[in-house]
């Protein structure tokens, strides 16, 4: 389906430095772009405001570092909201790890960080309903070309492969249309079933 996007702005951020997030971003706004959204590069220029979220490293965890990239992603949320409120609506849409859909065991900072920006996106949506501006999130896991896995981690999938960019970045249009306008504080899976619990065993 392609989203209606014509007269909006979009502002697609890469929280963080990790490459997948940079990759997501990338692709996010090719997509927007398609669908009739004009790209800027400031949160608070946006009617649209996606923060793809850099997973971090799998395991150990620092807690300022944590903290920073946490600040990092509300600091973007809040100027998006903030200018949003001025024009009457927008929509926010965080792409993260579907960690956030229940913990991996030996990962324990991807865990946290993905819960963390999940929780916060569901307390912002109640905060700025009244502007309104609608707050979501996508979850990914494997991507193709990005982070495909490996033989081992696809048989954790339904499907046993992984999704596409197309397939993410889809849903993401599909949260920053207002054919979702009915949606907000919810966190999609675009992740070929992982955050299903399939046959969860490393």
């Amino acid at each position: 389906m392609k989203a209606e996007l014509q007269c909006k702005k979009a502002a697609v951020i890469a929280a963080g430095s990790c490459p997948i997030s940079r990759a997501i971003a990338e692709a996010v706004s090719a997509r927007l772009a398609a669908d009739g959204a004009a790209i800027v590069s400031a949160p608070e220029d946006a009617d649209i405001a996606v923060i793809a979220a850099d997973i971090g490293p799998a395991d150990g965890y620092d807690p300022a570092a944590g903290e920073a990239f946490m600040f990092e992603c509300y600091t973007a949320a809040k100027k998006a909201a903030s200018a949003m409120k001025q024009r009457g609506a927008g929509s926010i849409v965080f792409v993260v790890p579907a960690n956030a859909a229940g913990p991996v065991e030996g990962q324990l900072a991807r865990n946290i960080t993905s819960a963390g920006i999940v929780a916060f996106a569901k307390a912002a949506a109640l905060e700025f309903a009244d502007i309104p501006v609608r707050v979501n999130a996508v979850l990914f896991s494997f991507i193709e070309n990005v982070r495909p896995g490996d033989e081992t981690a696809l048989l954790h999938l339904p499907s046993h492969k992984p999704a596409s960019l197309e397939q993410i970045t889809s849903a993401v249009a599909f949260l920053a249309d207002d054919a979702s306008a009915a949606v907000t504080a919810a966190a999609l899976p675009a992740d070929n079933g992982w955050s299903s619990g399939y046959a969860r065993k490393f």
